[in-house]
């Protein structure tokens, strides 16, 4: 089992002081799952007993299929409290509309349509499930239609006045609109049961629609060159790669296009339904084979290598995509509010 990082996390002061009044409070509740959500076995590993910020927290590997996953885990009520007070300060979210927003633009035009523009039509109906601010919908063109569902109506607001049709996440099941791309960033690791929402998505799809899934690729930590015990989050209930998010999408009716082990994967409607076998997860699990060997290595000796002439140039493109973007939105925010002016 591996021990809490002894390796030092880049956090303010306002994150450490977050974070020790959460274990000075004895904040967590947790309920233990019977079974992997993945196979329905019931034996389970415990590879880690903390997550990368000292939080108390088991994360299991299932001995059947080898899904990773953490249990037990937060209650329902508990994870409702955690996201609406503790969440944002933890992870540095607080205060950062702006600079989430347009990261989600620019990982939209850098990852998301770079890997599924050849499955989709020149136009059609782009939702984003677990929206946020709404950034990567404006990377489709004004052509489509785009709608984001998200629960925080904070979050929604931000990017209503650019004119996104953002929508609280409770009328979802209300709606009956077809689409042509539907993207879950950032989504699918935080939820319970990871197959009944990819279902409930598989439905939503046109005929040759196609689901972009993003998620955090254990599988790929070390390949980065970054520190795998850093890859564990409270936040996130469920780890992926490649080939276990596959196997999981096929039992909700999806088949893969095309992805890679960060992991950002495309899938369209399938019929066949294989399940999760043993032995799909060997990327994960060699991972975890690293974990002994780097419990007492410090999170300096596993920093990315990328030349500074290759990080120049991509911070030089990103910037024109920003100022791109910020003239796209004062144009769509004066249309909002000469439409607003109007009625």
């Amino acid at each position: 089992m591996i021990n809490p990082p002894s390796a030092k996390i880049p956090l303010s002061d306002k994150q450490r002081k977050h974070i020790a009044s959460i274990k000075a409070e004895d904040f967590f509740q947790f309920a233990p799952e019977d079974a992997c959500f993945a196979c329905g076995c019931s034996e389970f590993k415990t590879l880690a007993e903390y997550d990368r910020y000292g939080f108390p927290l088991d994360y299991v590997s299932c001995v059947s299929c080898g899904f990773l996953f953490a249990n037990p885990y937060y209650t329902e009520g508990c994870l409702a409290e955690f996201y609406s007070k503790h969440y944002a300060q933890i992870y540095g979210r607080a205060g950062s509309e702006k600079l989430v927003f347009e990261g989600g633009y620019i990982n939209a035009v850098e990852t998301i349509l770079p890997l599924i523009r050849k499955y989709i039509p020149k136009t059609g109906a782009v939702m984003d499930f677990g929206c946020g601010y709404g950034g990567s919908l404006v990377a489709f063109p004004k052509e489509w239609i785009q709608v984001g569902y998200d629960y925080d109506d904070i979050q929604l607001e931000y990017g209503r006045q650019f004119g996104i049709d953002l929508r609280n996440i409770e009328k979802f099941d209300g709606s009956f609109e077809k689409f042509d791309v539907i993207m879950l960033i950032q989504v699918l690791e935080h939820v319970k049961d990871p197959i009944a929402l990819l279902k409930k998505l598989q439905s939503r799809l046109n005929d040759n629609g196609v689901l972009y899934i993003e998620v955090p690729g254990f599988a790929s930590v070390i390949e980065r060159g970054i520190d795998p015990r850093l890859a564990f989050k409270n936040a996130h209930r469920h780890f992926f790669c490649l080939d276990s998010l596959s196997k999981v999408g096929a039992q909700a009716g999806l088949q893969l296009l095309a992805g890679n082990e960060r992991v950002s994967a495309v899938f369209r409607k399938a019929s066949n339904e294989p399940s999760l076998k043993a032995g799909t997860l060997q990327k994960t699990m060699s991972a975890f084979e690293w974990l002994d060997r780097l419990d007492n290595v410090a999170t300096s000796n596993y920093r990315n290598q990328e030349p500074l002439l290759c990080r120049l140039v991509s911070k030089l493109r990103r910037r024109s995509k920003l100022q791109k973007l910020r003239r796209m939105l004062a144009s769509r925010r004066v249309e909002v509010e000469s439409v607003a002016k109007r009625s």
